[in-house]
């Protein structure tokens, strides 16, 4: 919010001037038309559409000219006779108030917004990933499809290790980078893989969870969590432990129909 704040771009000034004096020109009619009018009111207007649909920022802009306006038009006479010269003070601190209204639940959408758009990427991974595991027995395409979709869901670099907690697969970007922690990341593996009770685990920059269940451990899929891009890894949250799941499900199957096959891939 702060940053909204700071000051308005030149767009953002021209935007809200543009505005202003639209509501200007509507007030001036009003009054040639009809008589005294509530100018506060029509100069109100243009500060929530500039907090709706541009910001704090560009409806504060807007605030202070539209009370510019408002002294210029003269609109103390027109206020109504209860509020009489009391109602002139009130306006710059309700214009302030409703642009900071306006713009504040602008923001709220905005965010809600951004955070829908990766859980539903994420979601959509899911089943595209889960399509895959039910029509592929191979291991290390199960695998490799794992690590590549968790790394699209993050953004982030990720490994899929084998039952023994060896990293096999790399995805994503940065994970040719990944060697200087290879050690760490497969005491991490093996540590999930010692207390399976334990399907998420969290070290440093990496969390690991389990491939498979408790009872069928297939190997541990870890990435990296950075530091940015919270609504997504918060997507990827609510996914990975589903997305995990269905692969364990789709190795142990591979394992059962292909023993040979699994033998010489855990070579």
């Amino acid at each position: 919010m702060r940053r909204r704040i700071r000051g308005a771009a030149p767009s953002e000034a021209a935007i809200a001037c543009g505005l202003v004096a639209l509501a200007g020109v509507v007030a001036c009619v009003l009054r040639t038309m009809v008589g005294p009018v509530g100018c506060a009111m029509i100069l109100l207007a243009p500060v929530l559409v500039a907090g709706l649909l541009y910001g704090v920022r560009t409806a504060l802009t807007a605030a202070g000219l539209a009370y510019l306006v408002y002294g210029c038009l003269g609109a103390a006479p027109f206020l109504p006779a209860k509020l009489g010269i009391a109602g002139s003070y009130l306006t710059p601190p309700l214009f302030i108030l409703a642009a900071l209204i306006a713009g504040g639940f602008a923001h709220v959408l905005q965010a809600r917004r951004r955070g829908a758009a990766p859980r539903s990427q994420a979601t959509r991974a899911v089943i595209e990933a889960s399509a895959f595991f039910s029509v592929t027995p191979n291991e290390d395409a199960i695998r490799q499809k794992l690590a590549e979709t968790v790394s699209a869901m993050t953004m982030t670099a990720t490994v899929v290790t084998d039952p023994d907690g060896r990293l096999r697969i790399r995805a994503g970007a940065g994970s040719d980078r990944l060697g200087s922690v290879q050690d760490e990341l497969e005491d991490l593996a093996r540590a999930m893989l010692r207390e399976p009770q334990d399907h998420i685990m969290r070290r440093g920059e990496f969390l690991g969870r389990l491939i498979g269940s408790p009872g069928e451990i297939q190997g541990v899929v870890i990435w990296r969590r950075p530091p940015r891009e919270r609504s997504r890894i918060s997507a990827a949250d609510e996914n990975i432990e589903l997305l995990a799941s269905l692969a364990g499900a789709a190795l142990a199957r591979s394992g059962r129909d292909n023993p040979v096959q699994t033998r010489s891939s855990l070579s």
